[in-house]
């Protein structure tokens, strides 16, 4: 696990005219993780999950729960969550995700 990644959760507000904001706010930073691009046999199977699949994130399973309402931050890259499968016997999180536009 040589990369870090933070989960971004979509924070409902209101500005000070009172309107509904829908932002992105760090829930968790720093959390270390298996970033990978994705190619080949890969990429397609990937995307028989989910159809604009580019990057496969693997995560340690910890207290905060990952689910595709969620975002990732990788850099300056943002990604969103397509899928997201957990393995009980390793501990292990696959995110099945894909680039979004801030």
């Amino acid at each position: 696990m040589r990369h870090r990644v933070s989960i971004l959760r979509r924070d409902n507000g209101k500005n000070d005219l009172g309107q509904v904001t829908s932002d992105f706010e760090v829930v968790a930073g720093d959390i270390p993780a298996r970033v990978a691009e994705l190619n080949g046999r890969e990429l397609e199977r990937a995307r028989q999950l989910v159809a604009e699949a580019t990057y496969i994130v693997e995560l340690r399973c910890s207290s905060v729960v990952v689910s595709p309402k969620d975002r990732l931050q990788y850099g300056s890259i943002v990604m969103a969550i397509g899928a997201a499968t957990k393995d009980e016997v390793s501990m292990m999180q696959t995110l099945t995700c894909y680039e979004v536009k801030r």
